[in-house]
């Protein structure tokens, strides 16, 4: 199945503008396209105008759309066979083969998820078994492949609750073993940050319910099956908590969880609500990246860091460091990046390998600072002793980043060394083209146009230099040297200079002056 590098991806809906989605850095977002009975019984009519809208108007701000076939026959289940032609026609249109495509399909939609948090206890889904929607899953895949060899098929999203197992549709759908030939990837929801996996003094931590959720489909032989979650925020959190969290809690729950969840074998994962809507009940709109004047609440930077540290990192894997510290290490092009915090939520320290690197960039996960277009971070730099570097850990993470630095060369000479010749009656002003990776200037002056005449008048940090001692009617040469910590250029080309003059004293009329 065609799998993107993005990670990350938004939205329960197509509410807000791109602009907050396009500066977070995210991948995907969500499409639902419902489908109505006359759909079932008629796929040759599906009206395909607010789909293709949503997909253009994702594609031209560079987002991948993520589809959702979302049906609730409210009691009106027809046969199985009805749906895939259905499922067909909408991976037809959007699968990029130049074959009966949306006009004008520049990012194709590979990723469709047949139906949206499917459960036999909600009422759209009433009468709906079980098996009668495992059919509907194996028909979807077989006519979706069909049309595409390259498209994912998910079934539909668990919706994850505390002790909720016992609810898992999963739990009763894949008593069905065949099942699982008829889907490419599996997704869940889930709304809460952290609760105790274990219990008793080796309680292990669980963030987004994703360790249980693991551990439930490794009884069902997959636990290497491709794993997005496709709505995450912390809501649940904020209602379980008597709604006292606050905003700096929603920021520090976010930087902890989803580097959990990733290191835990999430391949995706999308937060749900990026935009305040007057219509969300209050648990929502607690959780939202925006408020409701359109300012960006700390927890947008954190997701927008995020993307930035880790997007299409190429491994994850989750290490317990012992006294309630835990690491998410990823590979990012290649190099190492940390994601450490402590799940008590108290400062301590842990030795974090950073194999033969020098050095340790530390960031601290939440930002010191923010408004509504930008935000600034706590930045240090570490020594690496033996292959470990002691970092200091919260509960709201930071991010450490073990790094060589790049060797300093010594600069080459400056270009294009120029002195005044007579402008100034008291100076000649020297100039020059700044060097690369030149951290300081020494200015040079000789009595003729030989490297061994030229000595040493000054230092600068800048690329022009004033030489007040000049000698009146003399014409000196000078010349430049670029420097920084790996020593000196060679001298720059010479260049003469001389300070200007004033005339004989002139009484005319009078009145005194130079002429």
């Amino acid at each position: 199945a065609a799998r993107e590098a993005g990670r990350f991806g938004g939205g329960g809906g197509d509410l807000g503008s791109y602009a907050n989605r396009v500066a977070l850095g995210i991948t995907y977002e969500r499409m639902p396209v419902n489908i109505s009975s006359n759909n079932l019984s008629n796929p040759a009519g599906i009206n395909f105008s607010d789909a293709d809208m949503k997909v253009a108007a994702a594609q031209s701000n560079g987002i991948h759309k993520f589809g959702i076939i979302a049906y609730e026959g409210n009691g009106y289940w027809p046969p199985a066979t009805n749906l895939g032609p259905v499922v067909a026609r909408y991976v037809e249109r959007y699968d990029g083969d130049g074959i009966d495509d949306m006009p004008g399909l520049a990012i194709p939609v590979k990723h469709w998820e047949i139906f949206n948090e499917y459960t036999t206890n909600w009422s759209g889904y009433a009468g709906c078994t079980e098996a009668m929607y495992a059919r509907y899953l194996s028909n979807a895949y077989v006519w979706a492949h069909g049309a595409d060899t390259g498209v994912t098929v998910i079934a539909s999203a668990v919706a994850t609750a505390r002790d909720s197992r016992a609810q898992w549709y999963l739990a009763r759908l894949l008593t069905n073993t065949w099942v699982t030939n008829y889907f490419d990837a599996m997704n869940y929801h889930a709304y809460e940050d952290f609760y105790p996996f274990t219990n008793g003094p080796a309680a292990q931590p669980d963030y987004l319910f994703i360790r249980d959720f693991k551990d439930f489909l490794a009884g069902y032989g997959l636990a290497d099956r491709e794993l997005w979650a496709t709505e995450t925020d912390f809501s649940g959190t904020y209602m379980n908590g008597g709604q006292t969290a606050s905003q700096d809690d929603n920021a520090r729950y976010l930087a902890r969880s989803y580097p959990f969840a990733l290191a835990c074998g999430v391949d995706r994962i999308f937060y749900t609500e990026l935009e305040y809507n007057s219509h969300f009940p209050a648990h929502l709109n607690w959780a939202v990246l925006t408020d409701s004047a359109g300012n960006r609440r700390k927890v947008f930077y954190v997701l927008q860091t995020m993307i930035e540290k880790l997007e299409g990192f190429t491994s994850a894997a989750l290490q317990d460091f012992g006294g309630a510290n835990l690491g998410a290490q990823f590979t990012v092009n290649g190099r190492p990046v940390w994601v450490v915090w402590n799940y008590s939520n108290v400062t301590s320290q842990v030795a974090l390998p950073a194999g033969t690197n020098s050095l340790v960039r530390i960031t601290q996960a939440l930002p010191a600072a923010f408004d509504n277009s930008s935000a600034s971070w706590t930045v240090t730099t570490g020594l690496v002793s033996g292959g470990y570097a002691l970092v200091d850990t919260g509960g709201g993470a930071v991010y450490a980043e073990p790094f060589e630095p790049e060797p300093v060369i010594i600069p080459g000479p400056p270009a294009n060394v120029a002195a005044s010749d007579g402008t100034y009656t008291d100076k000649v002003r020297i100039t020059w083209e700044a060097s690369g990776g030149a951290t300081g200037y020494r200015v040079y002056r000789g009595a003729d146009d030989s490297e061994a005449s030229a000595g040493l008048i000054g230092t600068t940090g800048s690329t022009a230099w004033d030489d007040t001692s000049a000698a009146a009617d003399t014409t000196s040469f000078y010349r430049v040297k670029a420097e920084n910590s790996a020593g000196q250029s060679a001298f720059s080309a010479a260049d003469f200079g001389f300070t200007g003059t004033i005339g004989p004293l002139i009484t005319a009329n009078g009145m005194v002056g130079t002429v």
